[in-house]
């Protein structure tokens, strides 16, 4: 088959605008990655900017899984209630690293409740028993799948005036063989 000048222009012509279209194709793809990486780049840099917020805060902050390890716990927390760094809490439970039983009570009472939970309980820290008022809150999927438990405290010890009485008048003192917890369940206290 000859081709005469005019399909051999045409013939060319369509096969540069192929190449023209893929080519910007292309280029449009390396945009949309570039895009996507500077996004990626922008949340990473906002989950960094926000656990450095976490860290300077006054208040313990935790995240723990469905077995109730921890995933995520402020340097607060780690020097404060434990006494060692981040990285040799971070994947075990309260239970393996202190023996006082308040924290894994609350924790199971909140995932019991499935709903927002108070609490001032006593924990024994590096620095020996501490009283803390705690906020702790189950994590469901939405298939209602438990996935775990965003917790945040303060220590209290140093300005708990609280008249005990007046403590088993409004919630549930429960004594426990090493300190106690009192679980508050008032919504509008929450």
């Amino acid at each position: 088959m000859i081709l005469n000048k005019r399909e051999k222009k045409n013939c060319y012509e369509t096969k540069f605008q192929e190449i023209e279209n893929s080519l910007n194709k292309h280029l449009e793809f390396r945009k949309q990655a570039s895009l996507f990486s500077d996004v990626v780049q922008s949340l990473i840099d906002v989950r960094l900017i926000v656990f450095e917020m976490i860290d300077v805060l006054s208040e313990i902050i935790w995240f723990k899984n469905r077995d109730f390890k921890f995933l995520f716990l402020n340097r607060k927390m780690a020097e404060q209630v434990y006494g060692r760094k981040r990285n040799e809490i971070i994947g075990r439970t309260h239970n393996e690293l202190h023996n006082s039983q308040g924290p894994v009570i609350t924790d199971l009472i909140t995932y019991q409740e499935r709903k927002k939970c108070k609490f001032i309980q006593t924990t024994f820290t590096s620095t020996g028993g501490r009283l803390f008022e705690c906020y702790k809150i189950p994590l469901f999927s939405e298939e209602q799948t438990f996935r775990g438990i965003v917790g945040c405290g303060r220590d209290i010890t140093n300005d708990f005036n609280i008249n005990l009485k007046q403590l088993t008048i409004d919630g549930v003192i429960t004594h426990l063989e090493n300190g106690f917890y009192y679980y508050i369940n008032k919504e509008d206290e929450l």
